[in-house]
């Protein structure tokens, strides 16, 4: 996760990685942000559907898989 992370700052990204795992993040703590979320795998559904949610409510959530 932290090299995915360096990696993604060579784009212009400012990435911080959180230490712990998150159940289900709250982008509503971080309106303004982009927040990307890093998977490790595929997002199952439930994932995505939530993803969509956000979307609709305004937030910038991104699924990252490898």
């Amino acid at each position: 996760m932290w090299l995915e992370a360096w990696r993604l700052s060579l784009s212009g990204w400012h990435i911080s990685v959180l230490a712990d795992p998150i159940e289900s993040p709250r982008p509503e703590l971080f309106p303004t942000q982009t927040l990307i979320v890093w998977t490790g795998t595929a997002p199952t559904r439930r994932q995505n559907e939530l993803l969509q949610h956000w979307g609709e409510q305004g937030y910038k959530v991104i699924f990252h898989a490898p």
